[in-house]
């Protein structure tokens, strides 16, 4: 049984390959099939003819709008091993793009979806700040944070101690800029960080 939902699964991926990729059978097919393998000699092997594949599709994955349905289908298994590449892509290409308005839309994409599956996306978070830097557009980092903040609330932290590093290092828009956005809920959060020069930079304003 398992041999033959393997092969159905082979069958489908290529199609997707291919640029099929919005064929609702191949990607119907290609669902049951990872699922139905779990735990079986084949999930290993297909997953790792999928993370091979990646690198040659991330062109699309990353110019499509809305996500490729098979994003979906890889993210719903919240299987780390699938995640954590997928996750790479998208924050390697964030940071090569300078925080683009592209690179941005895509990088929230891939929290939403991650968040609607209910995986933790706070490590995600942790990992896109730490690659952050002033030098990036400020719109767009702000709207990364007030857009990942409204639909996860317990980011909200995260990006308040990140800013306020930088209000400490003489560069505080965007603290100033997310603590009009998102009001004494970040002031409270600010408070908590003990960072004096970025606490006062804000009460004074």
């Amino acid at each position: 049984m398992y041999q033959k939902l393997y092969k159905h699964a082979l069958e489908a991926w290529k199609k997707i390959i291919d640029g099929d990729y919005y064929n609702d059978q191949s990607n119907t097919t290609l669902e049951f099939s990872i699922k139905s393998l779990k735990g079986s000699e084949y999930e290993d092997k297909l997953r790792r003819l999928i993370l091979l594949s990646i690198p040659k599709l991330a062109n699309d994955i990353l110019n499509s709008d809305p996500p490729l349905p098979f994003i979906f289908i890889l993210l719903s298994l919240n299987d780390p091993k699938v995640g954590r590449p997928l996750e790479k892509l998208f924050i390697d290409h964030w940071i090569k793009d300078n925080a683009s308005q592209n690179a941005t839309f895509h990088l929230l994409n891939l929290l939403n979806i991650l968040g609607d599956k209910n995986v933790d996306i706070i490590p995600i978070v942790k990992n896109i700040l730490s690659h952050a830097n002033t030098q990036m557009d400020p719109i767009m980092i702000n709207a990364l944070a007030v857009m990942t903040i409204n639909n996860q609330p317990g980011t909200l932290k995260y990006f308040i101690e990140k800013f306020a590093e930088w209000a400490e290092n003489d560069n505080d828009v965007f603290l100033k800029d997310l603590i009009k956005m998102v009001g004494k809920k970040g002031l409270m959060e600010l408070l908590k960080t003990q960072k004096t020069k970025a606490i006062n930079k804000i009460l004074k304003k």
